[in-house]
């Protein structure tokens, strides 16, 4: 159980991030989390050596240091003196999609009754990611009035997200602050993306935020591991980390909780111009020659052929001498079957696939509210776990290989923000944290060759969505905020909410928009070469916490010790100046509007000082 203290406000919002498992802080300066290393250091020193001079460096460390953290210390915890420049050859990299900071706070309340009790909030090695793609670029620079996008240049990354109007962190809790009108109207305002074009919020798509992680580049929306729209699909130059890492020898694991064809596995283990092309990618990923192990939804006995073609799967079928095909059993659990079929298939040295999928649109059936809105229920336990499906995958790729990389999804979070259904979102976020679970589990077995000093795990979310926030104060009991009936149920949200009690929870986009956000989203990290300051700074180099996406790739490659001109994709963008620190100014913002202004080179001098202005409301010291 944890206990951490309730938020007084918006003047608290360091507080309110704070893990409850002690674990390092991402509001945490370095200085701060450095002593909170040397006490951990030191009191391993004095239970080995029992010397008192040590002893006494504990608790300074510990009186000067850690007295601001949380008190409550429920499991151990790696710190920053545990990291290791040692390969992993084990990476593991788990993606929420759409899982926003509130997403993962909303979770941990109901699961955990905490803020920040979710597995992954006690992991060492912490961040917070961009997430723009080449359209949410261009659609900014042209409100700024700077050039779009182009490889031929380098461009600014400030233009794709502005730590200064977005904030250096993410916003879980509701506000009506002057700062957040800022942030609200730099989130929400649509913007067309050429002269006279269509107006739409800016923000990525999953299939290019995958693109982005998979293959350290950027992509236009839709493309799948390809370059940009208009270009044909270069598969050459869009290489990901499942090829990569196939070449040397790991195999390849591919798991999601919705069809397997879906954008975001599909980004790791094919090539594509769309991402609506599910058949096409289908046969691919089917064809078995790039990963060893493939679970998830779109089974055509369901959703029909939208996903994957009968034929693909009689194929598959049919290929008994290298695949164990496990699938949908009307009336027998997936997870049981999914256990007979990788033991089946680790047992013999052969691949995997797992094909379900009895949910919404192809996807796993999801949990719902109980009765009394404190608990949830599985209507039906024909599609496995995403618990079941990590622990069978892992089952079967150690078996196969001494390295080994997978990737696995919970797409739930994303389809449930769709909708701003905050149930199935808490339900999803609750079954990503049991698959993480497990997996840390699986890592901790003893008597086999992994272990933290060879394994990656990585957590972390593709984009935003729905724009949602939470009320600092928890519900009571720690239950489900309270459903209202909609009169309007075309339009179920805009501002406060239609769904649920808007005194509990409110969300800024409606069902029926395009309602993905260019909000940071978290990174979170543990074991072989967990630190994400090595090789990834030089985007937002005053702010050393934040990452963008497409460095995620460069984490991986490089903890994988490939060679680095393979590793060298995340590489291409940079700042185009060198910024210099301004001093912050006093003084409201003078309206949100006024934030949006071009800013970047030919910037009036009003638009400049507003632009400060702003900055001295959001606590940020940003170098522009």
């Amino acid at each position: 159980m944890c206990a951490d203290p309730k938020p007084r406000g918006p003047e608290d919002r360091t507080t309110e991030l704070r893990s409850c498992l002690h674990a390092p802080s991402l509001g945490l300066g370095r200085a701060l989390e450095w002593q909170c290393a040397a006490f951990s250091w030191s009191l391993r020193a004095m239970m080995d050596l029992g010397r008192w001079m040590t002893f006494s460096a504990a608790l300074y460390a510990l009186a000067v240091g850690c007295n601001h953290a949380p008190a409550v210390k429920s499991r151990p915890i790696e710190t920053m003196s545990h990291w290791t420049p040692s390969q992993a050859t084990h990476i593991i990299l788990f993606i929420g999609d759409g899982m926003h900071l509130s997403h993962e706070i909303a979770g941990s309340r109901f699961w955990t009754h905490c803020e920040r009790g979710l597995i992954w909030n006690s992991f060492p090695a912490q961040a917070f990611v961009t997430t723009w793609d080449i359209n949410t670029y261009n659609r900014h620079a042209l409100s700024r009035g700077v050039p779009a996008f182009s490889r031929a240049r380098q461009i600014d990354p400030y233009v794709g997200y502005d730590p200064a109007l977005g904030g250096a962190e993410p916003v879980a809790y509701f506000d009506r602050g002057p700062v957040a009108r800022v942030r609200d109207a730099y989130f929400l305002s649509p913007i067309p993306e050429v002269e006279k074009g269509a107006a739409v919020v800016p923000a990525t798509d999953s299939a290019s935020a995958a693109t982005a992680m998979a293959t350290g580049r950027k992509t236009t929306s839709g493309r799948v591991s390809c370059a940009p729209a208009p270009s044909p699909c270069d598969a050459a130059s869009y290489r990901t980390i499942a090829e990569l890492l196939r070449e040397e020898g790991y195999a390849i694991g591919i798991a999601a909780t919705v069809p397997f064809s879906h954008a975001t596995p599909a980004a790791f283990a094919s090539h594509a111009e769309s991402r609506g092309q599910y058949r096409d990618i289908a046969a691919q990923m089917a064809r078995m020659d790039l990963a060893d192990v493939i679970i998830g939804g779109g089974h055509p006995s369901v959703s029909g052929e939208k996903f994957v073609a009968f034929s693909t799967i009689g194929e598959l079928r049919g290929r008994t001498r290298e695949i164990v095909f496990a699938e949908l059993a009307p009336g027998r659990a997936g997870d049981a079957v999914l256990h007979e079929k990788s033991n089946e298939a680790a047992a013999a040295g052969k691949k995997l696939f797992g094909l379900f999928g009895t949910g919404l649109d192809g996807s796993f059936v999801h949990k719902e509210r109980g009765a009394n809105g404190c608990s949830m229920r599985r209507t039906s336990e024909d599609d496995p776990t995403l618990a079941g499906v990590v622990q069978a995958a892992l089952r079967v790729l150690a078996a196969r290989q001494d390295s080994f990389f997978l990737m696995a999804e919970q797409g739930d979070i994303d389809w449930a923000n769709h909708q701003n259904d905050y149930d199935w979102m808490v339900a999803a976020v609750g079954s990503l944290n049991d698959a993480v679970t497990a997996t840390v589990a699986f890592v901790d077995e003893p008597g086999d060759a992994i272990d933290w000093q060879n394994t990656l795990l990585l957590v972390t979310s593709d984009h935003g969505n729905g724009y949602m926030r939470l009320l600092p104060e928890d519900t009571p009991d720690h239950c489900l905020p309270r459903r209202v009936e909609s009169k309007a149920p075309d339009a179920i949200c805009v501002e406060r909410g239609a769904l649920y009690d808007a005194a509990q929870v409110t969300y800024g986009l409606c069902q029926s928009t395009y309602s993905h956000t260019n909000e940071l989203v978290s990174l979170f990290g543990k074991g072989a070469a967990a630190d994400f300051r090595t090789g990834t700074q030089g985007l937002y180099g005053e702010a050393p916490a934040l990452l963008d996406n497409t460095q995620l790739f460069k984490i991986m490659c490089t903890a994988a010790h490939l060679r680095a001109k393979d590793c060298a994709a995340a590489n291409w963008i940079f700042p185009q100046r060198q910024r210099r620190r301004r001093k912050r100014r006093e003084g409201p913002p003078k309206s949100s509007a006024r934030v949006l202004a071009p800013r970047v080179g030919g910037i009036d001098d009003h638009a400049e000082a507003d632009h400060l202005e702003v900055e001295a409301h959001s606590d940020l010291v940003i170098r522009r």
